[in-house]
């Protein structure tokens, strides 16, 4: 996988992971929605480490 893919997953789940952090603290967001999201990046992150 080149380094420019890897890098952009990391910044994927930097992102999702504010995200999950703002929802905690402000209902209106769509919590489940950024599980799943949350759960696709943390998969390909794995990968990446591989």
């Amino acid at each position: 996988m080149s380094n420019q893919v890897a890098f952009l997953i990391f910044e994927l789940k930097g992102m999702i992971d504010t995200m999950e952090e703002m929802a905690s603290i402000d209902d209106q967001w769509n919590y489940p929605c950024i599980e799943r999201l949350q759960k696709k990046v943390n998969e390909l992150v794995e990968l990446v480490k591989e």
